[in-house]
Protein backbone atom coordinates (compact mmCIF):
# COMPACT_ATOMS: atom_id res chain seq x y z
CA UNK A 1 0.00 0.00 0.00
CA UNK A 2 2.87 2.39 0.81
CA UNK A 3 4.52 1.56 -2.50
CA UNK A 4 1.27 2.16 -4.38
CA UNK A 5 0.88 5.58 -2.74
CA UNK A 6 4.39 6.62 -3.71
CA UNK A 7 3.90 5.32 -7.26
CA UNK A 8 0.80 7.49 -7.53
CA UNK A 9 2.79 10.42 -6.13
CA UNK A 10 5.47 9.93 -8.81
CA UNK A 11 2.85 10.12 -11.56
CA UNK A 12 1.14 13.13 -9.99
CA UNK A 13 4.37 15.10 -9.58
CA UNK A 14 5.46 14.21 -13.11
CA UNK A 15 2.11 15.37 -14.51
CA UNK A 16 2.47 18.61 -12.55
CA UNK A 17 5.98 19.15 -13.91
CA UNK A 18 7.59 19.01 -10.45
CA UNK A 19 11.00 17.43 -10.89
CA UNK A 20 11.78 17.81 -7.19
CA UNK A 21 8.51 16.13 -6.19
CA UNK A 22 9.04 13.27 -8.64
CA UNK A 23 12.61 12.79 -7.41
CA UNK A 24 11.52 12.77 -3.77
CA UNK A 25 8.73 10.28 -4.42
CA UNK A 26 11.09 8.02 -6.38
CA UNK A 27 13.60 8.22 -3.51
CA UNK A 28 10.92 7.11 -1.05
CA UNK A 29 9.92 4.31 -3.41
CA UNK A 30 13.55 3.18 -3.55
CA UNK A 31 13.88 3.22 0.25
CA UNK A 32 10.59 1.33 0.70
CA UNK A 33 11.62 -1.28 -1.88
CA UNK A 34 14.99 -1.73 -0.19
CA UNK A 35 13.28 -2.18 3.19
CA UNK A 36 11.17 -4.95 1.62
CA UNK A 37 14.30 -6.57 0.12
CA UNK A 38 13.06 -5.91 -3.41
CA UNK A 39 16.52 -5.08 -4.73
CA UNK A 40 15.66 -4.82 -8.46
CA UNK A 41 12.88 -2.32 -7.74
CA UNK A 42 15.05 -0.38 -5.30
CA UNK A 43 17.82 -0.13 -7.89
CA UNK A 44 15.42 0.95 -10.63
CA UNK A 45 13.76 3.68 -8.55
CA UNK A 46 17.06 4.92 -7.08
CA UNK A 47 18.66 5.13 -10.53
CA UNK A 48 15.76 7.24 -11.81
CA UNK A 49 15.80 9.43 -8.69
CA UNK A 50 19.58 9.92 -8.86
CA UNK A 51 19.36 11.00 -12.50
CA UNK A 52 16.76 13.64 -11.60
CA UNK A 53 18.77 14.75 -8.55
CA UNK A 54 21.89 15.22 -10.68
CA UNK A 55 19.79 17.15 -13.20
CA UNK A 56 18.66 19.48 -10.39
CA UNK A 57 22.18 19.57 -8.90
CA UNK A 58 20.65 18.51 -5.57
CA UNK A 59 23.54 16.96 -3.65
CA UNK A 60 21.40 15.63 -0.78
CA UNK A 61 18.95 13.70 -2.95
CA UNK A 62 21.84 12.51 -5.10
CA UNK A 63 23.59 11.14 -2.01
CA UNK A 64 20.48 9.41 -0.64
CA UNK A 65 20.07 7.46 -3.84
CA UNK A 66 23.78 6.75 -4.19
CA UNK A 67 23.58 5.08 -0.77
CA UNK A 68 20.72 2.88 -1.91
CA UNK A 69 22.52 2.00 -5.14
CA UNK A 70 25.68 1.19 -3.15
CA UNK A 71 23.70 -1.25 -0.99
CA UNK A 72 22.08 -2.95 -3.99
CA UNK A 73 25.45 -3.18 -5.78
CA UNK A 74 26.98 -4.73 -2.65
CA UNK A 75 24.12 -7.23 -2.41
CA UNK A 76 24.63 -8.41 -5.99
CA UNK A 77 28.40 -8.60 -5.55
CA UNK A 78 29.50 -5.65 -7.69
CA UNK A 79 31.99 -4.35 -5.13
CA UNK A 80 33.70 -1.83 -7.42
CA UNK A 81 30.41 -0.12 -8.26
CA UNK A 82 29.37 -0.24 -4.60
CA UNK A 83 32.64 1.38 -3.50
CA UNK A 84 32.32 4.16 -6.09
CA UNK A 85 28.70 4.90 -5.17
CA UNK A 86 29.31 4.82 -1.42
CA UNK A 87 32.32 7.13 -1.78
CA UNK A 88 30.24 9.55 -3.84
CA UNK A 89 27.46 9.43 -1.24
CA UNK A 90 29.89 10.32 1.55
CA UNK A 91 31.24 13.24 -0.49
CA UNK A 92 27.77 14.59 -1.34
CA UNK A 93 26.54 14.34 2.27
CA UNK A 94 29.65 16.19 3.41
CA UNK A 95 29.02 18.82 0.74
CA UNK A 96 25.71 19.75 2.41
CA UNK A 97 27.09 19.10 5.92
CA UNK A 98 24.56 16.40 6.79
CA UNK A 99 26.43 14.69 9.59
CA UNK A 100 23.90 11.96 10.36
CA UNK A 101 23.70 10.85 6.74
CA UNK A 102 27.48 11.08 6.41
CA UNK A 103 27.82 8.64 9.31
CA UNK A 104 25.41 6.24 7.62
CA UNK A 105 27.19 6.48 4.26
CA UNK A 106 30.54 5.83 5.95
CA UNK A 107 29.10 2.65 7.47
CA UNK A 108 27.98 1.47 4.03
CA UNK A 109 31.41 2.27 2.61
CA UNK A 110 32.98 0.32 5.48
CA UNK A 111 30.92 -2.76 4.61
CA UNK A 112 31.99 -2.50 0.99
CA UNK A 113 35.73 -2.13 1.61
CA UNK A 114 35.56 -4.88 4.24
CA UNK A 115 33.99 -7.15 1.61
CA UNK A 116 36.89 -6.16 -0.66
CA UNK A 117 39.27 -7.43 2.01
CA UNK A 118 40.52 -4.11 3.39
CA UNK A 119 39.60 -4.46 7.06
CA UNK A 120 41.89 -1.62 8.14
CA UNK A 121 40.11 0.87 5.88
CA UNK A 122 36.75 -0.52 7.01
CA UNK A 123 37.74 0.07 10.64
CA UNK A 124 38.82 3.62 9.81
CA UNK A 125 35.45 4.42 8.20
CA UNK A 126 33.55 2.85 11.11
CA UNK A 127 35.60 4.78 13.67
CA UNK A 128 34.79 8.02 11.85
CA UNK A 129 31.11 7.07 11.75
CA UNK A 130 31.20 6.33 15.49
CA UNK A 131 32.87 9.67 16.21
CA UNK A 132 30.15 11.55 14.30
CA UNK A 133 27.31 9.67 16.01
CA UNK A 134 28.90 10.21 19.42
CA UNK A 135 29.09 13.95 18.69
CA UNK A 136 25.42 13.94 17.62
CA UNK A 137 24.51 11.90 20.74
CA UNK A 138 22.60 9.49 18.51
CA UNK A 139 22.58 6.56 20.92
CA UNK A 140 20.52 4.19 18.77
CA UNK A 141 22.78 4.32 15.72
CA UNK A 142 25.89 4.65 17.89
CA UNK A 143 25.08 1.32 19.53
CA UNK A 144 24.61 -0.35 16.15
CA UNK A 145 27.80 1.13 14.74
CA UNK A 146 29.87 0.15 17.78
CA UNK A 147 28.61 -3.42 17.47
CA UNK A 148 29.58 -3.44 13.80
CA UNK A 149 32.99 -1.96 14.67
CA UNK A 150 33.48 -4.70 17.25
CA UNK A 151 32.62 -7.42 14.77
CA UNK A 152 34.96 -6.12 12.07
CA UNK A 153 37.77 -5.57 14.58
CA UNK A 154 37.32 -9.11 15.91
CA UNK A 155 37.58 -10.69 12.47
CA UNK A 156 40.60 -8.48 11.72
CA UNK A 157 42.35 -9.77 14.84
CA UNK A 158 42.18 -6.37 16.57
CA UNK A 159 41.00 -7.94 19.79
CA UNK A 160 41.44 -5.03 22.20
CA UNK A 161 39.61 -2.70 19.83
CA UNK A 162 36.86 -5.27 19.40
CA UNK A 163 36.39 -5.77 23.13
CA UNK A 164 36.30 -2.03 23.83
CA UNK A 165 33.73 -1.35 21.10
CA UNK A 166 31.56 -4.28 22.15
CA UNK A 167 31.48 -3.23 25.81
CA UNK A 168 30.44 0.28 24.84
CA UNK A 169 27.77 -1.16 22.54
CA UNK A 170 26.58 -3.31 25.44
CA UNK A 171 26.22 -0.24 27.65
CA UNK A 172 23.89 1.29 25.04
CA UNK A 173 21.86 -1.84 24.26
CA UNK A 174 18.12 -1.43 24.81
CA UNK A 175 16.83 -4.96 24.28
CA UNK A 176 17.64 -8.42 25.60
CA UNK A 177 18.28 -9.59 22.03
CA UNK A 178 20.89 -6.89 21.51
CA UNK A 179 22.59 -7.81 24.78
CA UNK A 180 22.63 -11.51 23.91
CA UNK A 181 24.09 -10.82 20.46
CA UNK A 182 26.86 -8.71 21.95
CA UNK A 183 27.71 -11.32 24.59
CA UNK A 184 27.81 -13.93 21.83
CA UNK A 185 30.40 -11.81 20.02
CA UNK A 186 32.34 -11.19 23.24
CA UNK A 187 32.47 -14.96 23.71
CA UNK A 188 33.95 -15.20 20.21
CA UNK A 189 36.53 -12.64 21.32
CA UNK A 190 37.41 -14.85 24.31
CA UNK A 191 37.92 -17.75 21.92
CA UNK A 192 40.10 -15.57 19.69
CA UNK A 193 42.23 -14.53 22.67
CA UNK A 194 42.78 -18.20 23.48
CA UNK A 195 43.57 -19.12 19.87
CA UNK A 196 46.18 -16.34 19.71
CA UNK A 197 47.76 -17.52 22.96
CA UNK A 198 46.43 -14.73 25.16
CA UNK A 199 45.39 -17.06 27.97
CA UNK A 200 44.92 -14.43 30.68
CA UNK A 201 42.65 -12.36 28.45
CA UNK A 202 40.69 -15.45 27.43
CA UNK A 203 40.16 -16.36 31.10
CA UNK A 204 39.23 -12.80 32.07
CA UNK A 205 36.66 -12.46 29.31
CA UNK A 206 35.26 -15.96 29.84
CA UNK A 207 34.69 -15.11 33.51
CA UNK A 208 32.79 -11.96 32.52
CA UNK A 209 30.61 -13.94 30.12
CA UNK A 210 29.85 -16.50 32.84
CA UNK A 211 28.87 -13.75 35.29
CA UNK A 212 26.62 -11.91 32.82
CA UNK A 213 22.92 -12.56 33.42
CA UNK A 214 22.10 -11.24 29.95
CA UNK A 215 24.46 -13.67 28.19
CA UNK A 216 22.71 -16.66 26.54
CA UNK A 217 22.93 -19.78 28.69
CA UNK A 218 24.59 -21.83 25.94
CA UNK A 219 27.27 -19.14 25.61
CA UNK A 220 27.82 -19.12 29.37
CA UNK A 221 28.13 -22.90 29.25
CA UNK A 222 30.82 -22.73 26.56
CA UNK A 223 32.66 -20.09 28.59
CA UNK A 224 32.59 -22.40 31.62
CA UNK A 225 34.03 -25.18 29.47
CA UNK A 226 36.82 -22.89 28.23
CA UNK A 227 37.66 -21.83 31.76
CA UNK A 228 37.61 -25.43 33.02
CA UNK A 229 39.91 -26.57 30.20
CA UNK A 230 42.25 -23.65 30.88
CA UNK A 231 42.39 -24.55 34.58
CA UNK A 232 43.19 -28.17 33.77
CA UNK A 233 45.95 -27.06 31.40
CA UNK A 234 47.38 -24.81 34.11
CA UNK A 235 47.34 -27.63 36.66
CA UNK A 236 49.08 -29.98 34.23
CA UNK A 237 51.85 -27.39 33.84
CA UNK A 238 52.30 -27.11 37.58
CA UNK A 239 50.25 -23.95 38.01
CA UNK A 240 52.12 -21.73 35.54
CA UNK A 241 50.03 -19.45 33.32
CA UNK A 242 51.19 -17.68 30.19
CA UNK A 243 51.58 -13.97 30.83
CA UNK A 244 50.97 -13.15 27.18
CA UNK A 245 48.25 -10.54 26.93
CA UNK A 246 46.26 -9.32 23.95
CA UNK A 247 47.56 -5.86 23.20
CA UNK A 248 46.40 -5.79 19.60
Amino acid sequence: QVVTCWQQAVEAYRAAGSTWGECTALSNLAESSLAMDDLPAAEQYASRARALALQMENAELTAVNEQILAVTALQRGDLDAAATLATQAVAHHRQVNNQAHTANALAILARVVNAQGDSNQALSHLQESVAILRQLDNRLYLQQRLYELGQVALHAGRLRMAESALYEALSLANTREEQENIWQTLWQAAQAYQQHGYEQDARRLAQKVIAADSAPEDVRGMARALLHAANLATESMGGSVSDKTGHK
